[in-house]
């Protein structure tokens, strides 16, 4: 089995697409620094690096971090609990979790009976908040629980009894909205890909070994439907559409020259980021991926400058966030060489505010949803509606519309006349380059 040398890695991010005005790659600064991860929390960004916990303001110009706490030690991951509490979990083999109460000003251990050291924290703190780590070195072998915000932790165990079905843990998410929606993944003794999944908050697993010699090194659950899920892996990405029952693999990077790790996985709808490493000298230096047809082909978004750790090892991406705004998607990429911004900015009315101005009335819908929006003068016109995963399921029209207000309907069915299942859809009308696009949820 081909091996990491470093925790590298991957980020997929489904996300809104088509017409772009523009991306930009930007260095964030941070370099020479190793970031574990990029979390955010309050407007701000914090990097867990080897050199402590760092922020910045979210859209500063500039690229100065500040220095938050643990100057000299390595962080590997950050927390909010709310806007003044934060956990932080540095490498250290006797006291790995630090408290703050005063958002970062001040810090206190707070172990509080957790054993060894927190690579990964997950879920929603406020109903229940998952660590992923191990004793002292990075194992990444269990996954203990609190249900108090930190205060206490029991382990839930996700390996089986068999022993393909007993792995060796290296991710774990918790699916958006759905708390009690966890996966788990690794690999078994045989180097067989292990994934497992619990619907009541890690109390009991259902487990699924993959045909292959890898193991997961990240997951990510669709916003909208937790059957979707994605597994990071070496040299591909795997997915489920349907809880695990089924899988399919992608390969981001075809391209073997460059064995590519990825780990860290993101979705927010219909786009896929995807970023890795390999464990040779890579020209291109951070390299971003994208598809748009749900991973049946990729595009590479290469930063611009390449930039190396002077051992000669390609630095690589360890962790991806997104951030999804009116107009534009950021994908920030922690590496080890500090922190990377890339922007995707979608054409749309804030572009062109005298073309269209859209509304979808009622929301959540059930029966019938009328997507109204005016033109200032007749024009050409497609509207259609996509699922969460990016397919077409219905064009409602597509061609010359007069001048004036206009209203379309759809009655949650799609270009087959079937009724659509609940869940998460978008409408995008576009006229010429302009796009708008409104989520609808929909409801049987």
């Amino acid at each position: 089995m081909k091996r990491l040398l470093v925790p590298w890695g991957i980020g997929l991010a489904l996300l809104l697409g088509s017409a772009r005005a523009h991306s930009d790659w930007r260095a964030l600064g941070l370099s020479g620094r190793f970031v574990e991860h990029v979390r955010s929390a309050g407007g701000y960004l914090y990097a867990c690096t080897d050199d402590g916990l760092r922020r910045l303001a979210i859209g500063s110009p500039d690229t100065l971090w500040s220095m938050i706490g643990f100057s000299g030690e390595q962080v590997l991951d950050f927390v909010a609990l709310d806007p003044q509490t934060f956990l932080v979990s540095r490498a250290d083999d006797s006291i790995s979790i630090f408290r703050s109460i005063d958002a970062g000003v001040t810090w206190e251990p707070f172990q509080n009976g957790y054993a060894g050291q927190v690579w990964i924290f997950a879920g929603d703190p406020s109903v229940a908040l998952f660590a992923m780590g191990g004793p002292a070195n990075p194992c990444r072998c269990g996954i203990e629980k609190s249900t108090d915000l930190g205060m206490s932790w029991r382990q839930v165990r996700a390996s089986g009894t068999t022993y393909r079905e007993v792995f060796t843990v290296s991710a774990i998410e918790v699916a958006p909205g759905k708390p009690n929606v966890v996966w788990a993944g690794g690999e078994n003794p045989f180097f067989a890909p292990v994934a497992a999944k619990s619907t009541d908050a890690g109390e009991t697993w259902q487990r699924f070994v993959l045909d292959d010699e890898n193991t997961v090194l990240a997951i990510a659950i669709h916003p909208s439907d937790a059957n979707v899920v994605y597994l990071g892996m070496g040299e591909r990405a795997m997915t489920t559409t349907d809880g695990g029952a089924s899988w399919s693999t992608t390969s981001p990077d075809p391209n073997t020259t460059y064995w590519i790790g990825y780990t860290g996985l993101a979705i927010p709808p219909l786009e896929i980021f995807a970023a890795g490493a390999s464990n040779t000298r890579d020209p291109r230096g951070v390299v971003l991926y994208r598809s748009t047809d749900e991973g049946a082909s990729w595009e590479a978004l290469s930063y611009p400058a390449y930039v190396g750790w002077p051992s000669g090892v390609q630095f690589g991406a360890t962790h991806l966030l997104v951030r999804a705004s009116a107009g534009a998607e950021t994908v920030y990429v922690a590496t080890g060489n500090g922190v990377y911004r890339f922007t995707d900015t979608v054409a749309g009315i804030s572009e062109r505010p005298d073309r269209f101005a859209v509304s979808v009335m009622p929301n959540p819908a059930r029966g019938a949803v009328r997507i109204a929006f005016a033109l200032p003068f007749s024009e050409r016109v497609a509207a259609c509606v996509y699922a969460a995963s990016g397919a077409r399921v219905r064009t409602l029209i597509e061609g010359e519309r007069p001048a004036g207000g206009q209203a379309l309907l759809w009655d949650g069915r799609d270009d087959a006349g079937r009724a659509v299942p609940s869940g998460l859809y978008f409408c995008q009308l576009a006229l010429g380059s302009a796009r708008e696009v409104r989520r609808i949820v929909w409801l049987n």
